[in-house]
């Protein structure tokens, strides 16, 4: 090989490694890369041919040249777009399962590949923006699938929003009023509204609302459950009804143990025209019912949430939160065949009966 045809190749391959360096996030805008010298002994190569590896990369903008200062990154480069759609979702179950079959289904339908991160992953801030991080430093994906949760490191991501313009969606999540991503949630207005419309309509004057114990409340925002909560209050006000705001906050407050004792405490001072609520609705099937039972108390009006085979088998109502359909409006956001930025769904109440 002529000399020429080797430094043809060498100033090429100090193109690609510097290159490589800018997509890692080795060097961010404004640092300096090592000085030519450094450069020339790293690749062991002589200054016009380190030159000549740089000068690419001057010409498109991501470093520059300046004297007595060096070499100095100005942008980075972005890594070339793929059809690899990253769906971020810790929560499992039944429901969401189904939710996660109809995502990929619709996904495959556009020719676009879903990658699923291992739910440990994402268990902690920290670790959910190291991977998002690592994930976008060497390829762009079509876009980014988000089911929110209170993991979900929204001070990162509006941080680095030239990572993410046009790739956060947020498929099932909070109603993060600050969080500039395109989103399509769970309508909680309409929910409350349908829960108080439905025990109105049996003559109820108080609701005890079961909730789960929401470990590390974040504030209403962060919390369905909270949403779904002030929104059946706000809507009591209507029919005159009220809520056991004092269950409420036990439940949801404090950690409890799931069984039709716990559920008789709580339960005892249930009246003719009390109705309950609770967020899941197995906790109504497996609990809720045989503590009614026991007490005597199998007349008063239930309303689950979710609506998973349990309402089906127990034989009540249960809001049905329509999980699937969010999926699919999520993926009609991401192809751009819906252009708004925020769309609510509402449930629709299911009755087993």
């Amino acid at each position: 090989m002529k000399d020429s045809e080797k430094t043809v190749l060498k100033h090429e391959y100090i193109s690609r490694t510097i290159r490589s360096w800018l997509l890692d996030g080795r060097y961010r805008p404004g640092d300096r890369l090592p000085t030519n010298p450094e450069l020339c002994e790293y690749f062991s190569a002589n200054n016009r041919t380190v030159a000549a590896g740089i000068k690419p990369l001057v010409r498109e903008g991501f470093l520059e040249t300046a004297p007595r200062r060096g070499t100095i990154v100005k942008n980075l480069p972005i890594p070339p777009k793929n059809n690899m759609v990253l769906f971020m979702d810790r929560i499992h179950g039944d429901v969401y399962s189904e939710s996660t079959v109809t995502l990929t289904s619709r996904l495959l339908e556009e020719r676009l590949c879903p990658i699923f991160p291992e739910r440990n992953v994402l268990a902690e801030k920290e670790n959910f923006a190291s991977f998002l991080d690592c994930f976008l430093s060497r390829q762009t994906p079509y876009g980014i699938i988000i089911n929110g949760t209170t993991k979900v490191p929204v001070e990162y991501i509006e941080e680095n929003k030239e990572k993410f313009s046009n790739l956060i969606f947020t498929v099932m999540g909070r109603n993060i009023e600050n969080f500039s991503a395109p989103r399509v949630i769970i309508d909680t207005a309409a929910a409350g509204r349908i829960a108080v419309e439905h025990f109105a309509s049996k003559k109820v004057k108080e609701i005890f609302y079961i909730a789960i114990y929401e470990y590390g409340y974040k504030g209403e925002e962060l919390s369905l459950q909270m949403q779904i909560k002030n929104a059946i209050v706000e809507h009591c006000k209507k029919y005159g009804v009220t809520v056991n705001e004092e269950i409420f906050h036990k439940t949801f407050f404090e950690p409890h143990r799931k069984n039709p004792e716990y559920m008789k405490s709580l339960l005892k001072d249930a009246g003719p025209e009390t109705g309950i609520f609770a967020y899941q609705d197995s906790w109504i099937q497996r609990d809720i019912l045989p503590a009614l039972k026991d007490l005597g108390k199998e007349n008063i009006p239930v309303l689950g949430g979710y609506n998973t085979p349990n309402a089906a088998i127990g034989k009540f109502p249960s809001l049905d939160f329509q999980l699937p359909k969010i999926a699919e409006i999520a993926c009609d956001m991401l192809t751009g065949k819906i252009k708004e930025r925020k769309v609510l769904i509402p449930p629709v109440l299911v009755d087993h009966s």
